[in-house]
């Protein structure tokens, strides 16, 4: 079972400043269900030069966002993913969880909405790309 509140509790503990005090933003937002200022948090953090090392982004999805990633923006969902993304090195790893998250994007669309068009859109390039990368470095 996830424990998104632990999660973002050893990552305050194990970072001092800035980064502390982004972690202690999230897990009040998180505990206010703010989600649009969570949202906005999260995609500013994944682009702190020093974060998306490691497997930094993939623990942050598998640990928190993806507790509450059905609420999310699509177009601000596929953004962070395709970060996580990015940062992945096993390629089958990577094709899976754009598959999971196109999945998620189509099933939330009712209606024809321009953000969820754009959201598939960029998650079918990405699907795309990887697919390619794959096929080419095996």
């Amino acid at each position: 079972m996830k424990d998104p509140i632990g999660f973002l509790r050893r990552q305050q503990e194990a970072d001092t400043g800035d980064a502390a005090e982004r972690w202690q933003r999230m897990e009040t937002y998180y505990n206010r269900r703010l989600w649009h200022q969570l949202t906005v948090e999260l995609l500013e953090f994944t682009l702190i030069p020093c974060f998306p090392s490691g497997d930094n982004l993939l623990q942050l999805y598998e640990n928190f966002i993806s507790d509450f990633e059905h609420r999310i923006n699509p177009l601000s969902l596929v953004e962070i993913i395709l970060r996580v993304v990015r940062q992945m090195n096993d390629a089958q790893m990577a094709l899976s969880l754009l598959e999971k998250t196109w999945e998620k994007v189509n099933r939330e669309r009712q209606g024809t909405n321009l953000n969820t068009f754009n959201c598939l859109s960029i998650l079918n390039c990405m699907f795309i790309h990887l697919c390619f990368q794959s096929f080419f470095t095996t």
